[in-house]
């Protein structure tokens, strides 16, 4: 069924509440579990320094939750693939699964008000929109 999980981390509650149950899935399932963090790319960089730095920023934020990730995978058997990429949040992760052949994605449920989300729409939509395969939106209180 599910053998190959990506969780998508940014350090977030919900992204950790979606990482438990992703984790869940693949002890139940011996699946293999992806975990991919996106740094965003800033809309409008004014230099390449600027790209460069949100990387190194969002590489020494993501370091610490990925090593979580495989602190809590190791004795639960789980083999975990870690990858922090750079990029537009969601179209990253759809590139990501559609490349790895993943089998599904699990995402946190963002909380962005209405209008945020008429404007912007939440990296779980988009993600749920265009991924080439299942994804689960986890609400915090459902792990």
């Amino acid at each position: 069924m599910f053998k190959r999980i990506m969780v998508a981390l940014d350090g977030s509650e919900p992204s950790m509440a979606a990482l438990r149950v992703a984790m869940d899935l693949a002890v139940t399932l011996g699946a293999e579990l992806h975990a991919v963090s996106v740094a965003q790319v800033p809309d409008y960089p004014a230099t390449v320094g600027e790209v460069q730095e949100a990387h190194e920023e969002a590489a020494q934020r993501f370091k610490s939750v990925h090593d979580e990730v495989h602190r809590i995978a190791a004795p639960a058997g789980v083999e975990v693939v870690s990858h922090i990429l750079v990029g537009h949040p969601a179209e990253t992760l759809v590139t990501y699964a559609r490349r790895e052949k993943i089998d599904l994605i699990a995402l946190g449920q963002r909380g962005l008000s209405n209008v945020q989300r008429f404007f912007l729409g939440s990296v779980s939509d988009r993600v749920a929109h265009h991924a080439p395969c299942t994804v689960m939106i986890v609400k915090e209180s459902s792990a």
